[in-house]
């Protein structure tokens, strides 16, 4: 297995740069000169992977995606992995969802193929990569001890919290304001409560509520959220615009919770009568 962390081989290069040398190499060396230069990948990835998949495509890979938005199943990943692909690389969790990829059995399947798996790890927690025989991986933070998988300190990471303590809180107050959100917006759905999805990210469907409208009112309240609509392509189409993302800062606290909770059930119900008055 190999790491790229702040840096590949020199100390010049650091984070993206990095991954993009990591993907160079890797097309100079093993996917042009086998034939296999293909790289399959999700939609929905992260910026700085998004763009080091964009650079392959200009030096002659063929990019192929995966049908699924958010969650790649080794069902999944055995049906559309071909003799041409030479590389499967995905972010360990989903940007929009927070739902962390199965990587211990796609390697295995990567492993059977004969394909180079690569996992950028810049959002989530590196314990489901611990048992994982990936290829590659590539964070920012710095490592603190032998081991990158069991001593790694991320300093500016987004979906991840340092230590086990902080991860329990934020689940904590998360299951609050789930809890509390409920009981003012009727109808409302958590998404994904049964699988393993990072701490601070909680998605929502809002039946019957555009979430543009939504994020656009909420914004006007100093409420930034996502719309997880580009992560949901495999459900209906109403269901997936009707769909939104909070992601809860590192300074999230109870404090919070009614404030963003008051605002966001003030604006589901204001739009919810808007549709309501249309149909």
């Amino acid at each position: 297995m190999h790491y790229y962390l702040n840096r590949y081989s020199t100390p010049s290069l650091k984070g993206v740069s990095a991954m993009h040398y990591l993907f160079f190499e890797l097309f100079c060396e093993k996917m042009r000169p086998s034939g296999r230069h293909h790289v399959l990948t999700q939609e929905v990835l992260q910026d700085p992977l998004k763009v080091g998949v964009e650079r392959l495509v200009r030096l002659g890979c063929v990019r192929k995606w995966l049908e699924d938005g958010f969650y790649v199943t080794p069902d999944l990943l055995e049906r559309t992995l071909t003799p041409r692909i030479g590389l499967f690389t995905l972010s360990l969790s989903c940007p929009l969802t927070g739902i962390v990829q199965p990587v211990e059995e796609l390697a295995a399947i990567c492993k059977k193929h004969n394909v180079l798996f690569h996992v950028d790890a810049t959002c989530g927690d590196l314990s489901p990569l611990k048992d994982a025989k990936v290829d590659y991986i590539t964070f920012q933070g710095g490592l603190l001890a032998e081991s990158p998988l069991r001593s790694v300190e991320f300093t500016s990471h987004v979906g991840h919290y340092p230590c086990i303590q902080d991860t329990l809180e934020i689940a904590y107050l998360r299951m609050q304001y789930e809890r509390r959100l409920l009981e003012r917006c009727c109808g409302a759905t958590v998404l994904f409560q049964d699988m393993d999805r990072l701490a601070n990210y909680s998605v929502w469907h809002f039946p019957g509520v555009s979430s543009r409208a939504l994020l656009y009112l909420l914004e006007k309240r100093g409420i930034y959220a996502l719309s997880a609509k580009n992560a949901l392509t495999i459900y209906d189409r109403w269901f997936s615009e009707c769909s939104v993302s909070f992601i809860f800062p590192e300074d999230f606290s109870l404090a919070h919770i009614e404030y963003v909770v008051d605002h966001v059930a003030s604006c589901v119900a204001v739009l919810t009568k808007c549709s309501e008055a249309i149909v």
